[in-house]
């Protein structure tokens, strides 16, 4: 064998070796590559779980709202007003009761006074009686 046989067959074996070495990387990436491919396929099925969900949610939340606007009219149109119906009525009576009161007060006033024509009248009575 020649020299430049032997140097050729050295890099041939340097070569050799790195194709090798080469394989190896190259089936470690695949094992990766493979490896992203599973947690890729994951990821799409979490993100169509989640895309579901928030179709689900989309659609509650609309419900929610028409919901809601249907309350509000009904606060604005029909509580409101049986509110102030009520209130009106409440003005009513406080004004009757303060009239009622009023009287009330002037009642007692006039027993007040009628308790004293009556002590007038008996003291009268006994002094009309002790000097007879």
């Amino acid at each position: 064998m020649t020299e430049e046989t032997k140097l050729i067959l050295d890099k041939l074996e340097i070569v050799g070796s790195d194709v090798r070495e080469l394989k190896i990387r190259v089936g470690s990436l695949e094992t990766k590559v493979d490896s992203l491919e599973t947690k890729v396929d994951s990821l799409e099925t979490k993100v169509d779980s989640l895309e579901t969900k928030v179709d689900s949610l989309d659609s509650k939340v609309g419900v929610l709202e028409t919901d809601m606007k249907r309350m509000q009219l009904t606060l604005e149109n029909e509580v409101d007003r049986n509110i102030k119906l009520i209130a009106e009525g409440h003005l009513d009576l406080n004004r009757k009761l303060t009239e009622a009161l009023k009287y009330k007060e002037e009642h007692e006033l006039l027993q007040v006074r009628m308790n004293l024509a009556e002590a007038d009248i008996k003291r009268l009575k006994d002094a009309v009686f002790v000097s007879a």
